[in-house]
């Protein structure tokens, strides 16, 4: 670790970093919730709050966490594979 006033102005040619390339769209899979694993009741403001885990359809196992289940019915409304519990 060192302290920001340690760094000196660099001399000479400015490196211009690499652009990435374009993100095609096509070729990315939907990802939607397929299951949901696991539910929870939390307290925010006195207020119970619903979370529930997630599998998601493209996405390996590390990336299921904890959702707020009312946000999860907003963003897919149609959430018929996910009222089984597993």
């Amino acid at each position: 670790m060192f302290h920001v006033s340690l760094l000196k102005k660099a001399i000479g040619a400015q490196r211009s970093t690499p652009s990435l390339p374009p993100i095609v769209r096509e070729e990315m899979e939907e990802t939607i919730p397929t299951t949901i694993l696991d539910k929870r009741v939390i307290h925010k403001n006195g207020v119970p709050l619903t979370q529930v885990i997630v599998k998601w359809s493209s996405l390996h196992e590390d990336n299921n966490k904890w959702e707020y289940f009312l946000d999860l019915l907003q963003q897919f409304p149609n959430p018929t594979s996910l009222l089984h519990i597993s």
